[in-house]
């Protein structure tokens, strides 16, 4: 069997959705019974068992998360610090140094990608990358820094051995960049297989919104559609530069005492929220990652049987179907929005029907199979590498 080398270039444990991902993905590879190496730079007061227990995971005897020294400070609001070129040169020592026979790259931060590459031939090892957006294609970003940055994406996204993508969207999207077009594999994210099981409440109390607060991500739309809703209260879970701004907007729409702001919470304890929700809702609007997104919560939503609101986006409809897994309303429009939720709450019918059959598609969405996917994809690498 091989080994799996994933380097992260940020400091765990952290509570972002690229992390979860990152080490329930690796996670689920152990318990397939791959050796996987996970570097990265520790917070301080943590180890290897810590950062797992952080995230409700058990130790494996296959995973082992390797400390790397790194400078890095962006919880400061006046003084931040990152500097990846500390923990590149450690990577790299380690990679040369430790027994790398039947090893496989793994990561999915752009920067370290094409840092890898200057040294492929050295290493000698296939490499994967995973590719969640297109960042060129920021909305935000100077015309000179799209072009520095599509030219990074063009070289990651050609040399490396295998490109896996989390929708179909962004495969299309990717393919008028590559020569060889047949290096691209569809791997969507996943939930927790332990998250099917947790109950619901018989007596739910809330809309709930899980997750980041970036514009894109909808959720000014979803605080405005609740002057649409006046019986109902809203739940978000979530933290980040935009809370004060989504708190200004409630209250300037009227609904701030039944808009309820819990901030930032482990991972671990998203599923007594859900277990509560009486719907779930997914408000991104059509801009920037939006495009491409696969996020975790849509599966986590799923997973938990909650009927699901959802923008009508073609990402969604990849894994989503309407009036059978969700119902669908316009991005970006707070009263379309509103309706959606209405034919919800109006139909305990339709509510369970689509909860119920949410969770059985979510079946296929498991960490144990993006496992299962991604060790095939290896095998074959590791095949035509000898």
């Amino acid at each position: 069997m091989f080994k799996f080398i994933y380097p992260i270039p940020e400091i765990l444990p952290d509570n972002r959705a690229r992390f979860i991902q990152i080490i329930n993905t690796c996670h689920a590879l152990a318990n397939k019974g791959v050796k996987v190496e996970i570097l990265t730079g520790y917070r301080k007061g943590y180890d290897e068992n810590k950062i797992l227990e952080f995230y409700g995971l058990s130790s494996n005897e296959n995973l082992k998360i390797i400390p790397l020294p790194i400078l890095r400070r962006e919880k400061e609001k006046y003084f931040r610090i990152s500097c990846n070129e500390v923990f590149y040169f450690s990577l790299l020592l380690h990679l040369f140094t430790h027994k790398k026979s039947n090893s496989i790259i793994f990561c999915r931060h752009l920067k370290l990608a094409k840092f890898l590459l200057k040294f492929r031939k050295f290493l000698k090892l296939p490499m994967i990358f995973e590719v969640h957006e297109i960042f060129h294609k920021n909305e935000n970003l100077k015309e000179s820094k799209k072009v520095k940055i599509k030219n990074v994406e063009i070289k990651v996204y050609n040399e490396f051995d295998i490109l896996i993508c989390i929708t179909e969207h962004l495969k299309n999207a990717i393919e008028e960049f590559l020569w060889k077009k047949n290096k691209i594999v569809i791997i969507p994210d996943a939930v927790r297989e332990e998250w099917f099981t947790k109950e619901r409440n018989f007596n739910p109390s809330f809309i709930l919104y899980t997750g980041s607060l970036y514009e894109w991500k909808g959720v000014d739309t979803l605080v405005s559609s609740m002057k649409f809703l006046p019986n109902e209260k809203l739940l978000i879970i979530g933290d980040g530069e935009r809370l004060k701004e989504i708190k200004d907007l409630a209250t300037k729409e009227k609904v701030a005492p039944r808009v309820i702001f819990v901030g930032s919470v482990s991972h671990k304890e998203i599923p007594k929220y859900l277990s509560q929700a009486k719907v779930a809702v997914i408000p991104n609007i059509l801009k920037g990652p939006s495009l491409f997104s696969s996020p975790l919560k849509l599966f986590e939503y799923m997973a938990s049987g909650i009927p699901i609101v959802a923008s009508d986006l073609k990402v969604f409809r990849e894994i989503l179907k309407p009036n059978e897994t969700a119902i669908f309303f316009e991005p970006g429009n707070p009263e379309s929005l509103a309706e959606a939720i209405k034919k919800i709450l109006n139909s305990k019918e339709l509510a369970d029907k689509l909860g119920a059959n949410a969770k059985k598609i979510a079946e296929q969405y498991t960490y144990e199979k993006r496992a299962e996917k991604i060790l095939n994809i290896c095998k074959v690498l590791i095949k035509n590498d000898t």
